[in-house]
């Protein structure tokens, strides 16, 4: 349930919806860099769901009562919350725009919440981006789960892996549809090739949040 409609028309810049396979459900966005956050939040396992202007608040900044929408919040698997501002680093800078947002983190700190600004810094790093992006373009499932995972008695067993010997024994496509789907994990921020280690998902105990 959005606290606002994320689409409503207001001629700025670019907006759309992402297909989200972790919520089963499509995700809102009002800004590229929005878009490019959200694989963040997509593929990291201690990401459990997440939700587009999820609440509207009403914070005092010195003079005025005013609204405010988060962006995004995000549930962790620790069990805590954290609500996210998505915003180019330039605007930031603006003293209007940094007195606005030292209001409203201090709206959200005193009430215990977590609230954290986001920009390209953060969300633009590659190569983790483009792996993040690769994919989400080629998350289907292999078939036989049993027989590809039967190829990798080292990973049952807890031993790692090199991303070129798992490539090299179940292939390219079907190792990153494995990644993809959560089955395997490896170190996404670097590249997907070499030594990159390949290693069973921790599933439940895995609390990696990519951003």
């Amino acid at each position: 349930m959005f606290a606002r409609n994320p689409l409503t028309p207001s001629g700025r810049g670019f907006r759309g919806r992402f297909p989200s396979r972790k919520l089963k459900a499509t995700v809102c966005w009002e800004s590229l860099l929005e878009r490019d956050a959200v694989y963040h939040f997509e593929f990291s396992p201690g990401v459990l769901a997440y939700r587009e202007q999820p609440e509207v608040i009403s914070y005092w900044n010195g003079n005025a009562f005013r609204e405010y929408y988060p962006d995004f919040l995000l549930e962790l698997a620790g069990g805590t919350q954290v609500r996210i501002e998505v915003k180019p680093a330039a605007k930031l800078e603006k003293p209007v725009l940094t007195e606005k947002y030292r209001h409203i983190a201090r709206h959200y700190q005193e009430r215990g919440q977590a609230f954290r600004m986001v920009t390209e810094h953060q969300v633009r790093t590659e190569p983790l981006l483009g792996n993040l992006r690769l994919l989400q373009r080629i998350r289907r499932k292999p078939a036989d789960m049993f027989e590809i995972l039967s190829r990798l008695p080292e990973l049952q067993a807890g031993i790692r892996l090199p991303f070129a010997v798992v490539e090299a024994r179940i292939g390219r496509d079907t190792l990153l549809a494995l990644i993809a789907h959560g089955v395997l994990r490896c170190d996404l921020r670097a590249n997907l090739a070499g030594t990159n280690p390949i290693s069973l998902s921790q599933g439940a105990d895995d609390d990696t949040v990519l951003l």
